[in-house]
């Protein structure tokens, strides 16, 4: 009985200083600084950067490069239309009974340049949009990788950006025709819209 109780006790005090050593171990690995430390592996590490680097979509590049180019020459059309427009108006005479066409014809060419303007703020808010929807699709592919139609999406959303794109370019080259040509078709009635009856009389 004595030998049963020694070794029971002895065991138990054995047990009790393990526990202690590893709580002192694991509270002196606490206050270690971050330096002494031990830190993943190159390897770990790689895989970690890889992982979150394949989680990346990037931007259609043909695309932004297509926008890039685009913005600049839209903004330089609406410049020069707001700068037509002002010039139309400003030649405009002072109202009176005796409404001429000369008027009338510089009212509608400020109407249609007005109209110019609207489409080509438009396009504007169009290339913000396609970013906005793009990132929208992105996320959701990222959120539910198995939905293939989510992919599918992306790649038709970027192919009729295309050829949204496309048409523009062939707008913005009709808006310069058009403004050009209803401009020196009607010049003479824009500078004097009001014909001097006073030397016809005599």
């Amino acid at each position: 009985m004595c030998r049963g109780e020694l070794s029971t006790s002895s065991s138990t005090s054995t047990v009790g200083e393990t526990d202690v050593r590893g709580q002192e171990a694991k509270q002196a690995s606490l206050s270690e600084p971050l330096s002494k430390r031990p830190r993943l592996s190159d390897s770990s590490q790689c895989a970690l950067s890889s992982k979150s680097s394949n989680d990346r979509v990037p931007s259609n590049m043909k695309v932004t490069m297509v926008i890039e180019w685009i913005k600049p020459e839209i903004r330089t059309l609406l410049d020069k239309c707001s700068s037509i427009r002002l010039w139309i108006q400003l030649l405009i005479p002072q109202m009176d009974d005796s409404q001429s066409i000369g008027v009338n014809i510089q009212e509608d060419l400020v109407q249609e340049i007005s109209r110019v303007e609207g489409d080509l703020a438009s396009y504007l808010e169009s290339l913000a949009r396609y970013y906005t929807t793009r990132a929208a699709i992105i996320s959701k592919k990222l959120k539910y990788p198995n939905l293939q139609d989510y992919q599918r999406g992306l790649t038709e959303l970027d192919e009729k950006q295309f050829i949204v794109l496309k048409l523009l370019v062939r707008e913005m080259r009709d808006y310069y025709c058009i403004v050009h040509d209803i401009i020196t078709k009607n010049l003479t009635k824009i500078k004097k819209p009001r014909s001097d009856n006073t030397t016809s009389l005599y």
